[in-house]
């Protein structure tokens, strides 16, 4: 960076902070450990009508601070499972246990996490 000093206030040896402002945009970030994969495939399963889950692909972007960005695949309000998704098969049934909204929001950018943090079981 090129900092422009004809006063001559800026010294060598001084300190800066600097912030970089990125372009404002919001995304559906989800915990890392919702994602599942099968080589380059990515899904998570969803919470549907009478406690039933569906296997959902998606297709993830940046990745960061134990969240995934979720680029395709996902809408506002859907409910993903967030435990045991190693044992989890399309269209098991579970028992919610636990039932969470996460919201995470930094500074002007808004990372929105609609996705509900689900505790089951499989029945």
């Amino acid at each position: 960076a090129v900092i422009e000093n004809k006063d001559h206030i800026l010294r060598p040896g001084m300190m800066l902070k600097i912030s970089v402002q990125l372009d404002d945009r919001e995304v559906i970030k989800i915990p890392e450990k919702t994602l599942s994969s099968i080589g380059e495939k990515h899904f998570v399963f969803l919470l549907c009508e009478n406690n039933r889950v569906k296997k959902h692909y998606v297709t993830v972007g940046e990745r960061g601070h134990g969240f995934i960005e979720i680029e395709k695949g996902l809408k506002p309000g859907d409910k993903i499972i967030a435990e045991g998704n190693g044992r989890l098969s399309d269209e098991d049934s579970v028992n919610v246990v636990k039932e969470e909204t996460l919201q995470l929001i930094g500074g002007k950018t808004a990372a929105k996490l609609p996705s509900s943090d689900k505790r089951g079981e499989r029945r």
